[in-house]
């Protein structure tokens, strides 16, 4: 095992912390019998070849001998290795929730700014973006080219081993008609309420990719009244993943009044929740967003898709609709508001305020005649969500700065004198 990892010029390549030289080491060290011993290796190497979700020159080298451990049949923590290789290929898939990534996209980014950088000399901020990107493609290309790998995962006896693998195996488009028929056989022998839901989200992520719709009834009989919330909740939106546009208005529905269940049986997030990095481009497709979540409670606690977060996930789903149909979105979002706080708050808040202000305003702030009822009702909401604007019982300032940066007061009274009276 490991053979030629000693044969890769790792001094040659860059990580986060410049010369790539410890990573062969870390990577052996996968493998060790100690357990502290593993653990320090992928919190190294987290660290420097994904560093905040970010990757580099050298991570994609290490992808092909971190599968070779993965696939050892001794070896331990394989769940944080699977876990690992698919946010080497996405920084973090939560990014790119509802509808996954589009390669593509970067690759064709990419050779724009190659072909500009043969013909002009290209300023740093660009230069690094485009290394950025070149670096994402080739990590993505080299988990995506052993994908076939995680397959054997979906049999394994071991519930965790099955739910990531069967989650990885969702975001790689290339793959999907290969992966497909393996799904429905995981989502046909699933027990647990978690890997039912895992599966079907699975499923409809990667049926969205070919436009398949063949298992749209198969994710009507989940929504029965009777499956659990996490079931429903899934079902909900795996038929908006492979139907989108032509949603029926109840599915959309039943995702608002799931929302505000949700919202009002959550207890605050608590102290831990994710921030990955943000590497965006105003004029192109974003790789990385800032991702935001409280991570899952209940059923949902180390559910993969959104880090369990089903709040903020509904949300991202809702969002996709909010501006075509605003007057069906908008109203279980402002009611959820009221119930939440941290980072729940904060993901309904920016969903919300993307809807309704599509432009900025004429001058600094944002005027009372200037807003339209949509506009009003957002604003309302917040101005009457005071919880909203705290975590942990403390005040939140990342609140507050969205509020701001919407071009609106951050003071209770003064949105509410902006909003005006509500005379509906």
């Amino acid at each position: 095992m490991l053979e030629g990892l000693d044969d890769v010029e790792w001094d040659t390549l860059e990580h986060a912390y410049g010369e790539a030289s410890d990573v062969p080491e870390q990577i052996r060290n996968l493998a060790s019998n100690d357990q502290k011993v593993r653990d320090q290796a992928l919190w190294d190497l987290n660290g420097n070849i994904l560093h905040q979700g970010t990757r580099y020159e050298a991570s994609a080298y290490a992808v092909p001998f971190i599968f070779e451990i993965l696939k050892e049949p001794g070896a331990g923590d394989k769940v944080k290795l699977i876990e690992f290789l698919v946010n080497l290929a996405l920084g973090y898939p939560d990014s790119f929730l509802p509808f996954g990534p589009n390669v593509q996209g970067w690759i064709d980014e990419y050779n724009y700014w190659v072909e500009r950088a043969e013909k002009e000399r290209l300023t740093f901020d660009d230069e690094m973006w485009m290394t950025n990107l070149g670096d994402f493609v080739e990590v993505y290309k080299a988990v995506q080219k052993q994908v076939s790998d995680f397959y054997s995962f979906l049999d394994s006896e071991n519930d965790d081993e099955r739910l990531w693998a069967t989650f990885t195996v969702a975001w790689f488009r290339e793959d999907a008609k290969s992966s497909i028929p393996k799904v429905r056989k995981v989502l046909d022998k699933e027990k647990s309420e978690k890997n039912i839901a895992n599966a079907i989200l699975s499923l409809s992520l990667l049926d969205s990719y070919l436009n398949d719709v063949s298992d749209v009834d198969l994710f009507k009989e989940y929504l029965a009244e009777d499956n659990p919330t996490l079931v429903k909740t899934s079902a909900a939106i795996a038929l908006i993943n492979v139907l989108k546009e032509g949603t029926e208005t109840s599915v959309l529905k039943s995702l608002g009044d799931t929302l505000i269940e949700l919202a009002k049986k959550d207890s605050p997030p608590g102290d831990t929740h994710k921030v990955t990095a943000s590497v965006e481009k105003e004029d192109g497709e974003t790789i990385n967003l800032g991702v935001y979540t409280s991570g899952g409670k209940g059923a949902a606690s180390e559910f993969p898709w959104n880090d369990g977060d089903m709040v903020g996930y509904i949300s991202k789903i809702l969002k996709s609709f909010g501006r075509k149909d605003p007057e069906k979105i908008l109203p279980p979002l402002c009611d959820a508001l009221q119930y939440l706080d941290g980072i729940p708050a904060l993901t309904i808040t920016q969903t919300m305020l993307w809807i309704v202000f599509p432009e900025p305003p004429k001058g600094d702030l944002w005027t009372t005649e200037e807003l339209n009822e949509n506009q009003k009702l957002v604003i309302r909401a917040i101005a009457n969500s005071p919880r909203a604007w705290t975590y942990g019982g403390q005040p939140f300032g990342n609140y507050r700065m969205e509020i701001s940066g919407w071009r609106l007061p951050t003071k209770f009274e003064e949105l509410k004198r902006l909003a005006g009276p509500n005379n509906k």
